[in-house]
């Protein structure tokens, strides 16, 4: 019988490239949900109306397919919550996974968390956000309205979660920086995680996938999402449309400006949540840059 994978993120952390690239192998991987249907039956019903059944007969179908593929896998990044918005609907979530997979192994791929939080706020903007840095990561919102938690920079936190919903020797935490290093090495450890032969990255693998703007552009880029349509700037007005596209092409186009998203990090907090993570990481992340 083969393994079934969840890899559920981190968002940020090479998963569009593992979805768009080795997870689309269909020599090696059966995907048994894509992103629309991860929404539909696992994330976006409401907690009263949650059927596990009906997720679970749908990924039934998915899993009688692609009979040559090793490998089944769901992978998904909105399956650890919006990290927009604090992650705070990872827990739910890792149980409903749990409903539904019981007997799936998890891989959660993760990132230094100073790199990631700069990534984020990339995605952040370029998904129609209008917050400066320092007001997006200040948290300063009315009752009841979600923001930013530096709590998603416990990654930890994550992994215990599925940890105790799938079990601690189901678990495996590698590093997206791993990914970029030494492919080889990353997808040897998964293979051994999953029990299956070697996963050797083929030569069609060398792409990227996805393209983030320079840094110092998100002053154009949130100036553009004031004429745009998108997920987090929502508008019935689209007169202006054409406007906030060109600025958009033009922060693409800017030079990099070197490092504008100074952050500071709670150092000892992120040592102590990377010893944990550690312990389910079979390679150093110190070697990295990861606090420790």
């Amino acid at each position: 019988m083969r393994p079934i994978l969840i890899h559920p993120g981190l968002h940020k952390t090479g998963t569009s490239w593992l979805q768009a690239v080795p997870f689309s192998d269909i020599d090696i991987f059966n995907n048994v949900m894509s992103h629309e249907e991860v929404d539909a039956y696992l994330v976006r019903p409401h907690e009263w109306q949650w059927d596990p059944q009906i997720a679970r007969d749908r990924i039934a179908i998915a899993l009688q397919k692609n009979e040559r593929a090793s490998v089944n896998v769901l992978s998904s990044e909105i399956l650890t919550g919006n990290p927009f918005f604090g992650s705070r609907e990872a827990p739910l979530l890792a149980r409903r996974l749990r409903e539904v997979l019981p007997h799936a192994k998890i891989l959660l791929t993760v990132r230094e968390q100073g790199q990631w939080l700069r990534s984020l706020y990339q995605q952040y903007v370029k998904r129609g956000g209008r917050l400066a840095l320092p007001d997006f990561l200040s948290g300063s919102s009315e009752p009841q309205y979600k923001t930013f938690d530096f709590i998603s920079l416990e990654f930890d936190r994550f992994v215990e979660e599925f940890a105790s919903a799938f079990g601690r020797e189901n678990v495996l935490v590698l590093p997206q920086e791993l990914l970029r290093a030494d492919t080889g090495v990353f997808f040897e450890h998964l293979s051994s995680f999953l029990g299956v032969e070697q996963i050797v990255p083929k030569d069609e693998w060398r792409r990227a996938v996805g393209a983030s703007p320079p840094e110092g552009s998100d002053w154009l880029l949130r100036l553009a999402n004031s004429f745009r349509d998108k997920p987090l700037s929502r508008t019935s007005n689209t007169r202006f449309d054409w406007f906030g596209k060109q600025l958009e092409r033009a922060a693409y186009r800017l030079p990099a400006r070197g490092t504008r998203y100074q952050v500071e990090l709670p150092e000892e907090l992120l040592k102590r949540s990377n010893i944990r993570l550690q312990d389910y990481c079979p390679t150093p992340l110190s070697t990295f840059g990861y606090l420790l």
